[in-house]
């Protein structure tokens, strides 16, 4: 690739990365309100993302697998058989955001060393910001790894059309800059790799050929247990190697392809070797046991009409069918089945995997609940090479490439269109989404083209008149700026080492990486104890009951359950957070504050803690501490709307209506329909002698059905004011 082709690679992927990358709310001069959608680059979710994540923070910091101190993992209670906690996520998405995360861990250091204070603990804002960055430079090096490919087939402009559409016009874009600790990014980047080694080794005579093949086809299995469908793609393309030679001696061939298999899977099972001792030692079986069982239920399920209904709802499905939200993959899979010199010999490989591919998800029987078919991204550079094909079908015919054009400029308009609404205007189980979402675009056009510029964007906060501190500093500059040079980076790598690639080092490199990955993760997850494993069990049910006996306002049991389950994990702040809470709701706040006091020692940056905490001091009277801790609080969660309405209510008691003025409009502008928040402004107004905005507001909050309580006495003032 020239310079010229890498510049635009470079723009493309910058502009959208400063147009659609949500920064949330990192500074209290950004309004609550314009973040929307949830995903922010230091926000991720307890599910996906935080069972990926938890693998890099836990080995590097904690030493271990044992993740039931990841404070951000909703999953940290399921215990299993062996007493560790179930991960039904892979580590490979880890491996390559290794490095990233150092950086991370460097910027974070080195901000402390200059008297600055962030946690050194993998949950601040350097290490998300810095494996955004991972995520996004993974994405980068598979789109110039792709058009490279691309281009051994088709001609640059068909090549450069193909593998930019396909992503904007997929919901790999999504993947790419909203939400992107999902494991997308890095799979896209490693079935690129994996085709590459594929196409350069298919049928060299070496032994580094297949092994190589093998391991980045167990690597890409280690970043998500789907993409095992590419093994057709091996041995169906080796196969027909074998009968295509009609040469040589059957024995001899013979030999040959089952040597070149065996190479094959013995580098696939080096390289998922790390996983596999993982899942053994934390599920207790060698596989992935939820996947597996869901594959069983597929399986045991199985019949015709429900296979063909589910392949009806994969295709035209108004929700997120492929027809609708990813129309040229299907242009490409064309591209693929049309005669063609240039792929003949691939096509056969390339197939298998589609169709190997296509049954894994027409056997599974959960459906992918996020934005889009994104069990299909893995298969994007498979169908870019279709549609780069496809393209230069049409030759120099300027009419029938203009037409195209226009159409692959369509289908990345549609894919935007879907994706600014995404869990904004729409939420993400809608059962027409597409079709919804489409439908809506004369009004987005039209009336709210506020939502173009997704969620808070760099481009949104580019004006802002504020005198800028470390964190806005970090955000609109600094993260910036280091994606830009993450970027330029990975071009300058690829160039310089693409055509110089020794393929018996990397083959012996790969080996020694994943040998020594597999050690590391047999040291670190160690067999637990009997006695610990009843611990842990105990834990758990303790945990579980002290919880239901809270809700039922038991709370003198519920209090001896979580300070027994406390004594049992003293590691762990929930069991401390809980007791804190009983003691709360019980009305002991003073007993109430040292167990929050522990909590917050072990889990600094838990918003629920120091909500709680500080509503605990408000009820003692301690205002200005009480102050304080919610505001802490607010820096970690700041969409809060139960903390906006505790500093309201807060201020109130401070005689400060105009600080309270503004913490009920923040209230009020994360959900304009909150009849407490109306009820609450109607009160303050009447503090502030604006009968007018008290008695709006008032309305209000009995259209909304606010609080009872609170409306009654408004409504009473009122009368007693008209009766003087």
């Amino acid at each position: 690739m020239d310079r010229k082709l890498t510049c635009f690679y470079i723009l493309l992927y910058f502009s959208f990365f400063l147009l659609l990358t949500p920064l949330g709310v990192f500074n209290d001069w950004v309004p609550p309100a314009q973040h929307t959608g949830y995903y922010s680059a230091t926000l991720i979710d307890s599910g996906d993302d935080a069972g990926y994540y938890a693998y890099l923070r836990s080995m590097f910091f904690d030493g271990d697998l044992d993740f039931a101190n990841e404070r951000k993992f909703f999953h940290a209670e399921g215990f299993t058989q062996t007493g560790y906690v179930a991960n039904n996520w892979q580590m490979g998405q880890a491996i390559l955001f290794f490095p990233f995360f150092l950086i991370g861990h460097f910027l974070a250091w080195l901000y402390n060393l200059s008297g600055g204070n962030i946690a050194l603990d993998g949950f601040s804002a350097p290490y998300y910001l810095t494996t955004a960055i991972a995520s996004g430079s993974c994405m980068f090096a598979g789109l110039i790894l792709l058009h490279r490919l691309i281009e051994k087939f088709c001609s640059r402009q068909a090549a450069m059309v193909s593998t930019a559409s396909l992503w904007l016009a997929s919901p790999l874009i999504y993947f790419t800059f909203i939400r992107q600790r999902m494991a997308h990014t890095a799979e896209f980047f490693m079935a690129t790799v994996l085709l590459w080694a594929w196409i350069e080794n298919r049928n060299k005579k070496n032994w580094e050929g297949p092994a190589l093949m093998g391991l980045a086809a167990g690597m890409l299995c280690l970043v998500r247990p789907i993409n095992i469908s590419f093994l057709a793609l091996f041995f169906v393309d080796q196969l027909y190697l074998h009968f295509k030679d009609r040469e040589g001696n059957s024995k001899e061939k013979l030999k040959e392809f089952s040597m070149r298999a065996a190479i094959f899977f013995s580098g696939f099972f080096i390289a998922l070797l790390p996983q596999i001792i993982s899942w053994n030692q934390l599920n207790g079986v060698p596989f992935p046991a939820r996947s597996v069982g869901m594959a069983g239920q597929g399986i045991a399920g199985f019949s015709i009409s429900s296979i063909w209904e589910k392949a009806l709802r994969i295709f035209f499905s108004p929700q997120w069918g492929l027809v609708w939200s990813m129309p040229l993959a299907l242009v490409g899979t064309l591209g693929l089945l049309l005669p063609s010199k240039k792929i003949e010999v691939l096509r056969y490989g390339l197939i298998a995997y589609l169709l190997s591919l296509i049954s894994i998800v027409l056997l599974y029987p959960e459906d992918s609940v996020s934005y889009g078919k994104r069990h299909f991204i893995s298969a994007l550079p498979v169908f870019a090479i279709g549609l780069g094909l496809l393209w230069d079908k049409l030759g120099n015919r300027k009419a029938f490439k203009l037409a195209a054009f226009s159409g692959v400029l369509l289908c990345i308009c549609m894919q935007y269109i879907m994706l600014v609404q995404y869990k904004i205007v729409l939420p993400y189980n809608h059962p027409e989404y597409t079709w919804e979402a489409l439908s809506l675009t004369g009004k987005l056009l039209t009336e709210r083209t506020d939502l173009l510029l997704r969620s808070s964007n760099w481009l949104t906060f580019l004006m802002a008149d504020k005198d800028w501190d470390f964190n806005d500093k970090l955000f609109l500059i600094v993260f910036p700026l280091l994606q830009l040079t993450a970027v330029l980076g990975t071009a300058f790598i690829i160039a310089k080492s693409g055509n110089h690639l020794k393929e018996r080092l990397a083959a012996f490199s790969g080996i020694a990486l994943f040998i020594g990955l597999s050690t590391g993760v047999f040291l670190s997850t160690p067999s637990l104890s009997k006695e610990k494993i009843a611990d842990r069990f105990k834990y758990r049910d303790l945990m579980k009951s002290g919880r239901e006996l809270m809700q039922k306002g038991k709370f003198s049991s519920a209090f001896e359950g979580f300070e027994s389950a406390s004594l049992l994990e003293p590691e762990l702040y929930q069991p401390k957070l809980n007791v804190g809470l009983t003691l709360q709701m019980d009305g002991k706040y003073r007993q109430a504050i040292p167990w929050f006091e522990k909590s917050l020692e072990l889990a600094p940056d838990d918003a629920l803690t120091l909500f709680n905490f500080g509503n605990t001091l408000s009820a003692l009277g301690d205002l200005d501490r009480a102050e304080s801790k919610i505001k802490k609080g607010l820096t970690y969660q700041p969409l809060s709307r139960k903390a906006h309405g505790f500093l309201g209510d807060l201020y109130m008691r401070k005689n400060e209506p105009q600080k309270a003025l503004e913490k009920y409009l923040t209230l009020l502008s994360l959900n304009p329909e909150d009849g407490f928040a109306h009820a609450k402004l109607s009160m303050v107004y009447i503090v502030l002698n604006n009968q007018i905005l008290g008695k709006h507001h008032l309305k209000k909050a009995i259209d909304f059905r606010g609080d009872p309580g609170m409306i009654k006495a408004i409504q009473e003032f009122y009368k007693t004011q008209k009766s003087n």
